[in-house]
């Protein structure tokens, strides 16, 4: 059966409706035509799954994007305008996105983070006002010049983190103990992948840390990544995931999923949690691997520590 999708104009955000049954498009400005699906979407570029593997397609190459999902298309109509920092409409988008797909994860956070945002707004207009006629009512004090702000010092300071350059993605450089970012789960050396499900990759250190230090909402959703080196037992009888590291995987659409941990296992010991996506085995990418060629990657690691790369999904909760 055919589903309705919608053809977006990357220019233009202008739609139009029409049906088709393939996965996601590129047209490109020399005419290609590229059939594949849009796995991650950076500022500049987009990677692109094709059959015949991943490339990358900058977006200054693109004329057109065809999405077959219209969920996805109101996903990304709603992170622009939140780029424009048109969060009416942005919320609106999100709102739709929702009613189509309940359980659209990417929908419920853009809501909480607008409503958090929008809330706030309108209580800094009410405080500004209240602010205004009290220095009316009052003789002037004379000019105060307010210190330059410095973001990485604000950053340290009310999230607990500092960020350097990554091979990919920004990593954790110090951290403070007991701050928010401490308490959430995050430790000195985790790869900061997402904030608020906007990929890290291509965004400059300021714009990271400007998401960061918004106070649109109490607390701040991000994905993390880190390497774990997992003792994988040696017995020739251990066929299955639980049997040679005590954690139990799932296929997800998200990827390879850690379904359950053994309590007092190597996985446990080695700080593996269920939820965690595992990205890659003993450095060999998880995106396209079959459950079982998963863990044949742990089985050839016998009696071994084998490195295991997670993401993670944390919660930061500001403090005051």
């Amino acid at each position: 059966m055919k589903r309705a999708s919608i053809f977006l104009l990357v220019t233009g955000y202008r739609l139009l409706v029409t049906n088709c049954i393939f996965a996601d498009t590129i047209y490109t400005n020399d005419g290609k035509e590229l059939k594949g699906i849009i796995v991650e979407d950076y500022k500049d570029r987009v990677i692109f799954s094709t059959s015949e593997g991943e490339i990358v397609v900058m977006k200054e190459d693109v004329r057109e994007l065809y999405y077959d999902n219209e969920e996805e298309n109101l996903i990304k109509l709603a992170e622009q305008a939140k780029e424009r920092s048109d969060y009416i409409r942005a919320f609106a988008y999100y709102d739709r996105a929702y009613k189509l797909n309940p359980k659209s994860k990417a929908a419920k956070d853009g809501l909480v983070f607008l409503q958090g945002y929008l809330f706030r707004q309108e209580q800094a207009k009410k405080e500004g006002e209240i602010n205004r006629r009290s220095e009316m009512e009052q003789p002037s004090a004379g000019w105060k010049e307010e210190a330059p702000e410095v973001p990485r010092v604000t950053l340290r300071k009310e999230i607990g983190i500092a960020l350097a350059g990554g091979e990919v993605f920004p990593k954790v450089e110090d951290l403070v103990v007991n701050s928010p970012a401490y308490e959430a789960g995050i430790r000195k050396g985790d790869s900061l992948v997402a904030v608020w499900g906007r990929l890290t990759g291509y965004l400059r250190q300021n714009e990271i840390i400007d998401i960061l230090l918004e106070k649109s909402a109490m607390e701040i959703k991000c994905m993390i990544e880190r390497p774990i080196s997992v003792d994988v037992n040696r017995g020739s009888r251990a066929i299955s995931a639980d049997d040679l590291i005590g954690a139990s995987f799932t296929m997800e659409l998200d990827g390879l999923t850690v379904k359950g941990i053994r309590e007092g296992g190597s996985s446990e010991a080695a700080g593996l949690k269920e939820q965690d996506k595992i990205i890659s085995i003993s450095g060999t990418a998880t995106r396209y691997l079959a459950l079982k060629k998963a863990i044949d990657l742990l089985k050839i690691s016998r009696g071994r520590m084998v490195e295991i790369i997670i993401r993670r999904e944390v919660i930061i909760w500001r403090k005051g």
